[in-house]
């Protein structure tokens, strides 16, 4: 397969995607001593007949800006010049977020609630998780920005006190949770507030 492999991954990109979205993906492989974790870059996206693709993936040593600048330019040079792109949703890795930057500067970033959400339950005891948790789905699944604001003040008032880190974790990356709410479909929401496929 490996000729297979190598035109999939020199094959020219059309630009015709609404919706792309970029995640590091860790994948666990046998090796004869250990089990080694392995990177993988990846890229999807939305076109905009709303067909869903895996774009390209690219194994890397790491998730650094270096790396996923590489893959990025690689997809520029490809075609894929993010001419009707929308929307870009990423994990929030601060590699993947300085390569965007360089290569695709003008397109709207959203954070991914899946990764945050886990993030800010890394910061509650695992008693208060619950209520946690269910006050986060009351900012990401409400039903339009101004609402989810609130929510979100209602979250800091309640927890601020006893988890402090969890609510900062929460306000450092908010307006970017909320960039979903910016696109007019609101059936494409619960598709395009997290990475995870």
């Amino acid at each position: 397969l490996d000729q297979e492999v190598k035109l999939y991954h020199g094959r020219g990109l059309t630009d015709q995607y609404q919706y792309l979205f970029f995640d590091g993906v860790v994948l666990k492989s046998k090796g004869a001593v250990k089990v080694q974790k392995k990177i993988l870059l990846c890229a999807f996206g939305i076109t905009v007949e709303g067909r869903h693709e895996m774009i390209d993936f690219y194994p890397a040593p790491t998730e650094s800006a270096a790396c996923w600048e590489s893959f990025l330019n690689d997809l520029y040079r490809r075609g894929l010049k993010g001419s009707l792109c929308q929307l870009i949703a990423t994990d929030g890795g601060t590699g993947l977020h300085q390569a965007l930057q360089i290569v695709y500067p003008k397109i709207v970033l959203q954070r991914c609630w899946a990764h945050k959400s886990r993030n800010i339950l890394d910061k509650v005891k695992k008693i208060d998780q619950p209520a946690v948790k269910k006050a986060l789905n009351r900012i990401s699944h409400a039903p339009n920005r101004r609402e989810a604001t609130q929510a979100y003040w209602r979250f800091s008032s309640r927890f601020t006190q006893a988890y402090p880190r969890a609510v900062a974790c929460l306000k450092k990356d908010f307006d970017q949770l909320l960039s979903f709410f910016q696109i007019k479909n609101s059936q494409l929401w619960s598709r395009l507030r997290t990475t995870n496929l």
